[in-house]
């Protein structure tokens, strides 16, 4: 059952669909339960206390599962709720959101309660990633990004987004949105047409009910350096 499994999700990741350890650990889930629950409800011998043990192990593995889905879904019902902001400022824990070296920050805030430290470093790439968003765009003309530089020496970032179907794909630079931002010292307000987001993959429109995700960083910086996001939102 586990090489059935394994052969599915391989099967499903040649048809541009990611491979999912949870959709397996789902699919194993339920062969248990059939297993070890058939010998309790068909069977006309008095089963043993292992094979019960057994049959409760799997239905509490299960109810685990079903909670830990149901989070999923509250958090994503959440994210969708909060627009226009693509980033909610009160939460205390961003690693549910994002990736990359970034902490909450009560220093620059703008509008809202805190902001969000980047510490940058020296290597190729450095930067964060928006991965839990808001997918549906369509109902909004322009996305507006305000961060914070704290030094008195100009910061060139690069601003990436794009669909599901770019993450799907082989990842190529002309199937998403890249544009650089050069931020001066202090507050600096970016806006964009969503039109231009949408028409920025080669040989094709974005999918702006279906946004992915959005990655800042900076390339090959000299020193590290400290920017910090204040506002995220669209309009």
């Amino acid at each position: 059952m586990l090489v059935l499994g394994i052969g599915i999700e391989l099967l499903q990741g040649g048809h541009n669909r990611d491979m999912d350890g949870r959709d397996l650990l789902r699919n194993l889930i339920g062969s248990w339960l059939v297993i070890a629950w058939r010998p309790l409800l068909t069977s006309e011998r008095r089963n043993s206390v292992g094979e019960g043990l057994v049959a409760a192990s799997v239905a509490l593995l299960l109810c685990f599962e079903l909670g830990a889905t149901g989070m999923v879904a509250a958090r994503q019902w959440q994210v969708h709720e909060q627009l226009p902001l693509l980033y909610d400022f009160t939460h205390q824990d961003p690693g549910a959101f994002w990736t990359g070296r970034l902490t909450v920050s009560a220093d620059h805030s703008l509008n809202n309660a805190q902001s969000l430290k980047l510490d940058l470093g020296t290597e190729t790439y450095s930067g964060v990633s928006l991965n839990n968003l808001p997918a549906d765009w369509r109902d909004y003309e322009t996305l507006s990004i305000t961060l914070f530089n704290p030094s008195t020496a100009p910061l060139t970032l690069t601003l990436r987004i794009n669909d599901v179907a770019h993450d799907r794909s082989d990842h190529a630079y002309n199937d998403r949105y890249n544009t650089r931002l050069t931020l001066g010292p202090g507050a600096n307000t970016f806006t964009r047409n969503l039109a231009d987001i949408k028409n920025a993959p080669d040989g094709r429109s974005m999918d702006m009910s279906r946004v992915r995700r959005m990655g800042l960083f900076a390339v090959r910086l000299p020193e590290p350096r400290t920017v910090y996001l204040l506002d995220l939102r669209l309009d």
